[in-house]
């Protein structure tokens, strides 16, 4: 009799990618940030002639837009203002969080802080973003999101028992907001590190919660509360012709890293649905605007997005079994996968300058070309003399065999 042999049980050990054949595999490295650049390297572009100073803060600041006629209510219902704190509560604060404390000292930095929340609280009584000046900037210092938490997923909706002030409604329609409203603290940069540092995560979150006398409450942390400056950018929507005019227009929330799934869950849980490059690259199809960097091939980045879009879709074509491919040749599609721009360009300066001569064919175009033309009589069977060549109307168009 045979008796099998247990084998111990190996805990705490990880299983390696493999691929096919069995070897191991090397995960690729994920990329941090637009994957152009070291994040933690600053990049500054200052002007020779003016002084000007720029920064790029793209691995600093996240940007949520919120599109929509009730962009104004998600937004309203998942951010509130942050408390003023008094000079008893901030002694409470000690080390990095005592920024706000300190803050609040200035009687002119409250008095503006008392003007933004003013103008976040007129926001609901507005039907739609669009009745707003194009354009319009509003800095803000709010609490932590995550403690307005609704318990079930809801549809953030007006509430027209609201009273609502038309005169200053009016006002903020016509006037806008005022350039002071505009400051936020988001620009300093250590004070979005303290932000960033002092930020308290969702397991201790969950611990105060589950202390709480009665479950379900609002937990009330108090000056420990984390106060987080964002700022407010008013997207007018569609304003080409005369038809739906301020179709899309929305809502621009940026805040400093750490805190994007922070305020992304609220948003969510309050009826905002999530949308990405397609969805964004329609949305200002819709709207008559061009589209960044699709529809700016001349510069380097729609260069590169060009030549990436191409590679992928030559790989998803060959993907393909031949008999399921459709024949460009035969066709006569000379490029597929892009748009040759630039080749264009030339062809027009040439007949202008020739009189309506066609030039000759690039190498590059050659050799894409016969890149295809082997590829489609091996997988298609294309058969007979050269597939690309012109044929008059005279001539007659060569045989096609299919498998």
């Amino acid at each position: 009799t045979h008796t099998p042999v247990k084998q111990a049980k190996v805990i705490g050990s990880k299983r390696k990618l493999q691929d096919k054949a069995g070897n191991e595999v090397v995960p690729e490295k994920k990329i941090i940030g637009n994957g152009t650049r070291d994040p933690l390297e600053t990049v500054i572009w200052t002007s020779l002639t003016t002084g000007i100073v720029i920064e790029d803060l793209t691995m600093e600041i996240l940007r949520y837009r919120l599109i929509g006629p009730l962009s104004h209510c998600v937004m309203f219902e998942a951010i509130q203002a942050a408390a003023i704190l008094k000079n008893s509560d901030g002694r409470e604060e000690t080390g990095l969080r005592s920024w706000w404390s300190k803050y609040c000292e200035s009687p002119e930095n409250v008095t503006l802080h008392n003007r933004q929340e003013g103008v976040l609280l007129l926001l609901p009584g507005i039907a739609s973003p669009a009745e707003i000046s194009a354009g319009t900037v509003l800095g803000l210092t709010v609490g932590d999101p995550r403690l307005n938490m609704p318990k079930n997923r809801a549809m953030a909706m007006p509430d027209p028992t609201q009273p609502k002030d038309l005169e200053k409604i009016r006002e903020l329609c016509l006037n806008g907001v005022g350039a002071e409203c505009a400051q936020s603290q988001i620009w300093d940069r250590n004070v979005r590190n303290i932000v960033t540092e002092t930020k308290i995560t969702e397991q201790e979150l969950n611990g105060m919660r589950s202390k709480l006398l009665v479950p379900g409450t609002r937990l009330d942390l108090g000056p420990q509360e984390s106060k987080i400056p964002i700022l407010l950018v008013q997207q007018p929507g569609k304003m080409a012709g005369q038809e739906h005019t301020g179709w899309g227009s929305g809502w621009d929330i940026l805040i400093p890293k750490g805190w994007g799934m922070a305020f992304w869950i609220p948003l969510i849980y309050r009826g905002a649905r999530a949308g990405g490059l397609q969805e964004e690259a329609k949305h200002t199809q819709y709207k008559g605007l061009p589209h960044f960097p699709d529809d700016f091939p001349d510069c380097p980045a729609g260069m590169q997005h060009s030549e990436e879009t191409e590679k992928e879709l030559i790989a998803k074509y060959k993907k393909y079994p031949p008999a399921k491919r459709p024949n460009y040749i035969h066709h006569g599609t000379m490029t597929p996968f892009r748009c040759p721009w630039q080749r264009l360009v030339e062809d027009w300066e040439t007949q202008n300058q020739d009189g309506g001569i066609k030039p000759a064919m690039s190498d590059h175009e050659q050799g894409l070309r016969s890149e295809l033309q082997a590829s489609n009589r091996e997988d298609v069977g294309v058969y007979g003399k050269n597939a690309f060549e012109e044929i008059s109307s005279e001539e007659k168009p060569p045989n096609l065999e299919e498998k």
